[in-house]
């Protein structure tokens, strides 16, 4: 964790609560993207630009080299917004924090939770990542832990520790 990120984190816990797991969105899609952008799609960008060369197209060269700009600053974007994001496990709470400018917490007590599940679809299940949503007592919808790693092994952290408290 880094120092504001630590700073951030420890305001929202209470006394004598300690972090016991803090995880974020998988980073396996991700290295995915990034293999397919600069190995693959980046590469294969190139024929255009010679093609709109040859033709003396400016225009269409200035698109092609736009779009792939675009292109090679997607997995950049991604990465972004998904740093921002952690899933916290204290002795006491789950902890969603996410920070996009403004501060977002949903903090849920291990008390409240009436029932956890998960879902994967294949392509989660090929990453080993899938979505964990926590049920609690006071509210409408889930909570939902979004495309984490091993959603399982998630879930038995959470009942131990609820079990623990």
């Amino acid at each position: 964790m880094n120092m504001k990120k630590d700073k951030n984190i420890q305001q929202l816990l209470a006394k004598g609560e300690t972090i016991k797991r803090d995880f974020s969105i998988s980073q396996r899609p991700i290295k995915l993207t990034r293999f397919l952008t600069y190995r693959i799609i980046l590469p294969l960008g190139i024929a255009p630009i010679i093609i709109a060369l040859a033709f003396r197209d400016i225009r269409g060269l200035f698109m092609v080299i736009i779009a792939l700009i675009l292109v090679a600053l997607f997995p950049t974007f991604l990465n972004f917004l998904v740093s921002r994001i952690h899933y916290i496990l204290t002795n006491k709470r789950v902890i969603v924090y996410a920070n996009f400018g403004a501060i977002i917490s949903t903090i849920i007590d291990y008390r409240m939770i009436t029932d956890i599940r998960t879902s994967q679809d294949f392509n989660a299940r090929l990453y080993g990542m899938g979505n964990v949503y926590i049920e609690s007592a006071g509210r409408h919808s889930p909570t939902v832990l979004s495309g984490v790693d091993n959603p399982y092994e998630v879930i038995s952290t959470i009942n131990t520790l609820r079990n623990s408290t």
